[in-house]
């Protein structure tokens, strides 16, 4: 269980490499059982689907984590449903098409579709998290508009769900991006202007001890 709380909070924290290597070991080491499975099972797959794995049996593996969130649907696993979808999004995110404008807003569809299972579900961390791959990927395509929308969301998110850490993160990386909310503006404003840098120890500690109070409500049964 540790190693799956290293690599989450490694992936939160964007320390790909530590990433990496806690998905590599976690794969020798197949415990369904762990209340963190189905978190585990998700952000293995953004690791793999993450272009910096760079590698076709990274895909294969990848598609392999999706399936089985995939069988876990099948059973009736309500748990299960949001990570999917945000994984689905994220392996459409890396198959880039020919019609551009079409499949951007194929994939704009699916994050939507994990963020509003997230939300029903009342998981907010795959909520947050969802919004902010959305932004990411809007963002890297030049789409400032849906970018700030959802990196915005996602910072909020973010706030609600406890990991202050992670949204201090988030307003030092997207700095000129992120619409603070009118009811929180003055002290995350001068953060932001502040530009201190967020303590690696913090970002942790904030990240990891909100997935353990969130791992009980995701379960695999």
């Amino acid at each position: 269980r540790q190693l799956t709380f290293t690599m989450i909070v490694s992936y939160l924290c964007e320390d790909f490499e530590q990433a990496q290597e806690c998905e590599k070991e976690l794969r020798k080491d197949e415990q369904k059982a762990e209340p963190l499975y189905l978190f585990r099972l998700l952000y293995s797959g953004l690791i793999l689907y993450n272009p910096q794995s760079g590698s076709r049996s990274s895909q294969r593996l990848a598609d392999k984590t999706l399936t089985a969130l995939e069988k876990y649907c099948e059973m009736g696993n309500k748990n299960a449903l949001h990570m999917l979808l945000l994984l689905k999004a994220e392996r459409l995110a890396t198959q880039k098409r020919h019609k551009k404008k079409t499949w951007i807003e194929r994939v704009r569809s699916c994050f939507d579709e994990a963020i509003r299972a997230a939300g029903r579900g009342g998981v907010l961390s795959i909520q947050a998290l969802a919004n902010e791959r959305a932004g990411a990927f809007h963002l890297a395509f030049g789409d400032s508009n849906w970018a700030v929308s959802y990196l915005s969301r996602a910072h909020t998110l973010y706030q609600n769900w406890g990991a202050a850490g992670k949204a201090r993160q988030m307003e030092e990386k997207y700095t000129d991006l992120i619409q603070v909310s009118s009811g929180r503006s003055s002290g995350l404003t001068s953060g932001i202007r502040s530009r201190q840098r967020v303590s690696a120890k913090h970002l942790r500690n904030s990240a990891s001890q909100q997935l353990q109070m969130e791992s009980p409500i995701i379960t695999t049964t």
